[in-house]
């Protein structure tokens, strides 16, 4: 027997001609049988192979070439051919039901066009005939059924629009599925909208007033219905704005949206998120400036509601003051007046600053009385009094120089503030030197 190890670097080199060389020298057969047949064997199974496909392209030439193929080009309806609203299978429907077998025909009728294949009074078969157009009619019951059952053709008019029908409802009850993934749901009802068009927008919209979906998927609903129909987007728009289940962030873009479909109701939307003591205070800020794009005054009264608010943090008021001043300067110093009026020991002195320093951006007059009233209020933190007396000597007061060195003289004070009030009161000096 031939060394294994000797044949395998040229099998490996001639592996398509010699690949049954180490099967026939490791499994030891005699060689006069291993090559004598297994060679033979290869060579009938390419000629069977080679014979085969013969048969099979001449097969191919001698069928007749297929008739042009129409494109669709719609998602649902018809195609290039019958047009974009048509069905296809339309021209059916007019000979959905045949006269019964026995009735004459029409005088007229040209010869060879007799009515189609029926059941006789015997029970024995017609003759099928030939339409007026060359198409054979349906075959209908004789004489003696009481009924006339539809054609074949109704029944295949009726099934575009039932499998039609049914795969919409599958499809929307498919982006009502919680399993799935809101992005993916989202992606697929861009891809529905694109290809159904107003149809199939139409369908999504119990999607967009359901309280159980996602809320991303019905406002993205809610977004394809505008192309197609204004009122019914307002309408969905408006139950999103309206649900106190859905996030305020969310509630908040659908009554943003809501502004460019009806301004009326998208202005209750968001003076609703405006007096809502439990929406987060920034939601109810971005609430007040959408409303601007409704109503000027109803915007300035929703900021004046936020500047006066209790429950809203002293930074807000303070921004929503400063832009109250743009509509009406006195509603935003009666909100600044009462944070600086309302500060205490135990509240962050840099707030009742920044409220006279926005009251002083407003009306200066003001300003300086709002320094001049928390420099002076015993129930101010210290800190925040020897600031404002600060900004008073910056200003070019008086008043300020002379609060500053009562405070690092005055014997009831703690050293840690009068030693702050004296390098308070050395800055002032050095800031007035280098002016």
């Amino acid at each position: 027997m031939a060394n294994a190890n000797a044949v395998q670097l040229w099998t490996i080199r001639f592996s398509a001609a010699l690949a049954p060389v180490p099967v026939v020298e490791l499994l030891d057969v005699s060689r006069l049988w291993g090559y004598g047949l297994l060679y033979p064997a290869l060579a009938a199974t390419w000629a069977t192979g080679r014979w085969q496909r013969r048969r099979q392209l001449a097969r191919m030439r001698d069928e007749p070439d297929p008739g042009p193929s129409t494109t669709r080009t719609r998602f649902w309806g018809g195609d290039a051919a019958t047009g974009p609203d048509e069905d296809p299978f339309e021209p059916s429907v007019s000979d959905a039901y045949r006269s019964p077998a026995g009735a004459e025909e029409p005088s007229g009728v040209p010869l060879g066009t007799g009515c189609e294949p029926s059941i006789g009074p015997f029970g024995d078969a017609r003759e099928p005939s030939i339409g007026p157009f060359g198409d054979a009619r349906e075959p209908s019951i004789g004489t003696f059924g009481d009924v006339r059952e539809p054609s074949i053709g109704m029944a295949v008019v009726s099934v575009p629009h039932q499998r039609r029908d049914r795969a919409m409802s599958n499809l929307v009850g498919s982006i009502k599925n919680e399993s799935i993934d809101a992005e993916l749901r989202i992606q697929l009802i861009q891809d529905l909208v694109d290809l159904g068009g107003r149809d199939m927008a139409m369908r999504l919209s119990p999607v967009a007033r359901s309280s159980n979906v996602d809320v991303e998927v019905r406002l993205e609903v809610a977004e394809h219905m505008g192309r197609f129909s204004v009122e019914d987007a307002a309408r969905a728009l408006e139950s999103i704005a309206a649900d106190h289940t859905v996030d305020a962030k969310y509630r908040l873009d659908a009554a943003s949206a809501l502004v460019d479909c009806a301004a009326g109701p998208a202005g209750i939307a968001l003076m609703q998120l405006v007096t809502d003591d439990s929406v987060n205070e920034y939601v109810r800020h971005s609430a007040a400036h959408a409303l601007r794009d409704v109503h000027a005054s109803a915007a300035s009264m929703a900021l004046r509601h936020l500047a006066n608010a209790p429950l809203v943090s002293v930074r807000l008021r303070i921004i929503c003051a400063e832009q109250l001043a743009e509509d009406s300067v006195i509603d935003a110093e009666n909100a600044l007046w009462r944070i600086v009026k309302g500060v205490e020991s135990v509240m962050d002195f840099h707030l009742g600053v920044d409220a006279a320093e926005a009251m002083y951006g407003i009306s200066p007059d003001v300003g300086v009385e709002a320094y001049s009233v928390l420099a002076s209020d015993e129930c101010f933190h210290w800190f925040g009094r020897i600031e404002a007396a600060y900004r008073l000597g910056r200003i070019g007061l008086r008043d300020g120089y002379d609060l500053l060195s009562d405070f690092a003289r005055a014997d009831h004070v703690e050293e840690v503030y009068a030693r702050a009030a004296l390098e308070r009161l050395f800055q002032l000096e050095v800031d007035s030197g280098n002016e």
